[in-house]
């Protein structure tokens, strides 16, 4: 459903890869680690919580999940960058943008999930 929504967005985007400038290249590396690491501690750190047994204390609670929340934050950091990275490398098409982004997005998602509750 986000495919199909970003693909719906993408006329109104400031960055296209085809003829990406240098600047906004940075611009969309910084953004995608920052994005992809706030994105990896608001899931892990909710998730953590669902993973503790319920009437586990608050304070037990946060001992799992504060640790989880900042290996998930570090690792969404570096798979947002490498998604990035590897997404202005290629330089897909309109039509393969959505593509290649969801499958890279569901790549990084599997190590940053297999990374934060290892």
């Amino acid at each position: 459903m986000m495919c199909i929504i970003l693909a719906g967005l993408m006329p109104a985007l400031p960055a296209i890869g085809e003829d990406l400038q240098p600047s906004k290249a940075d611009a969309v590396r910084t953004w995608m680690t920052v994005g992809s690491s706030l994105l990896s501690l608001g899931v892990a750190g909710s998730t953590a919580f669902f993973v503790c047994p319920e009437g586990t204390p608050l304070a037990n609670s946060l001992l799992v999940a504060i640790p989880v929340s900042g290996v998930a934050a570090a690792a969404g950091a570096v798979a947002g960058r490498w998604i990035a990275d590897t997404t202005i490398r290629m330089k897909p098409s309109h039509l393969l943008s959505p593509l290649i982004g969801a499958g890279l997005g569901a790549l990084a998602g599997v190590v940053v999930g297999g990374i934060s509750f290892a």
